[in-house]
């Protein structure tokens, strides 16, 4: 309602806060059956063909007009679990809609060999897609749960 964030530690703690994803008041978000549109494991690949992302990797996925989830194609931004898998090293991803400046922030921070997810908001890109960007090379696996609308005019 204020526009203001609260955040707490029980501790002393550096933090940092990055803003990556808002919406106008009024627009109704759309939950959806959670539904599996990249997944980069050896195996199991979905969305993806190729081998583990490197370093400084950007992986692009279609987000509207596929799936059971059908995104619609004049969907503004998409909801996403995102996580990543068995990182090479300590690092992080960032996602962030394709055909724009890839921001400078983090989504989802990694540890080496570790597996870490996050819920992250952000804007539909050029042709529908999403872009993932992997910092140091990891597996990533995205799953789409809802999406909002673009505004309407008043």
């Amino acid at each position: 309602a204020d526009g203001k964030v609260c955040l707490y530690t029980h501790q002393g703690a550096d933090l940092i806060a990055d803003i990556t994803a808002w919406y106008p008041a009024g627009s109704p978000y759309t939950p959806v059956v959670p539904e599996r549109f990249l997944d980069t494991r050896f195996g199991m690949q979905i969305g993806y063909a190729g081998a583990k992302p490197g370093k400084g990797q950007t992986v692009e996925i279609d987000v509207t007009g596929v799936g059971t989830t059908m995104v619609p194609d004049d969907a503004q931004a998409v909801v996403l679990n995102v996580t990543g898998v068995s990182a090479t090293k300590t690092g992080h991803v960032t996602v962030y809609p394709c055909g724009s400046q890839q921001p400078n922030a983090s989504n989802l921070n990694l540890d080496q060999g570790g597996t870490r997810p996050n819920l992250v908001i952000t804007g539909i890109g050029v042709g529908g897609k999403v872009c993932l960007y992997t910092h140091e090379g990891a597996d990533l696996i995205a799953d789409v749960v809802g999406w909002y609308p673009a505004p309407v005019a008043p």
